[in-house]
């Protein structure tokens, strides 16, 4: 279903869409990994009894699929873009979908282990793995493990991460792998906090996403920490 008719290098303009989109997907590229391994995590001042983050992030570390609509922003030394996101999980299994200002353009990313497909109006590509499709086509790093864990609100568990919290015990930042990742701003699905607003700050560059619309969270996060004993 996925092997592309025709396969090319992705246009300049092209590129410009997709580097702003590619972070997003990251999600996709490996499996869902054990919170609880790994990671050495640092609180800075500590999460309100009735909402730890320990519980928190072993629960939505459990998520395989979501869907989600929002905007994401890029801000480099060269290149300032933006466009609106839509984003499909399941399990190891992607489909992206971001369109640009005014829907001028789009960007169409699929992928599961072993093939990753980027398509746009004019022309298509393939890789083994997002990271390979990024390497390949794109002159600037990005967190591509770790992202997929922040959009959820949790650190990821290969690297040591420094943590501080909000007054009423939502997550409020995370330093990690050399990255800052501010949440500013949380959305309510089905009595959770869900990141809405986030903000990923490198050397060089810096990521603005603000989700909306989360639905379809499976298996969905249990909110009685008693139900776990």
């Amino acid at each position: 279903m996925m092997v592309p008719t025709k396969t090319k290098h992705l246009t300049k303009a092209a590129r410009l869409l997709a580097g702003l989109m590619l972070g997003a997907t990251l999600s996709a590229c490996t499996s869902v990994g054990d919170i609880s391994s790994h990671s050495s995590i640092t609180e800075t001042n500590k999460a309100p009894s009735y909402g730890p983050y320990s519980y928190r992030a072993i629960e939505l570390n459990k998520l395989v699929q979501w869907d989600v609509e929002g905007k994401m922003a890029v801000y480099t030394a060269s290149k300032n873009n933006s466009g609106n996101l839509t984003w499909r999980q399941r399990r190891d299994y992607f489909d992206l979908l971001i369109t640009g200002p005014l829907g001028q353009g789009h960007l169409h990313i699929e992928g599961s282990p072993g093939l990753v497909i980027a398509t746009t109006p004019e022309e298509q590509t393939q890789a083994s793995s997002v990271e390979q499709l990024f390497a390949e086509h794109f002159d600037w790093q990005f967190p591509m493990q770790e992202i997929r864990y922040w959009v959820r609100g949790i650190a990821s568990p290969e690297h040591e991460a420094k943590l501080t919290y909000t007054e009423t015990g939502e997550l409020a930042s995370i330093e990690q792998a050399g990255w800052q990742v501010a949440f500013t701003r949380y959305t309510q699905v089905s009595g959770l906090p869900m990141p809405d607003k986030i903000t990923i700050t490198g050397d060089d560059i810096k990521l603005k996403l603000v989700l909306k619309n989360w639905a379809n969270l499976y298996p969905f996060p249990r909110l009685n920490i008693s139900a776990s004993n």
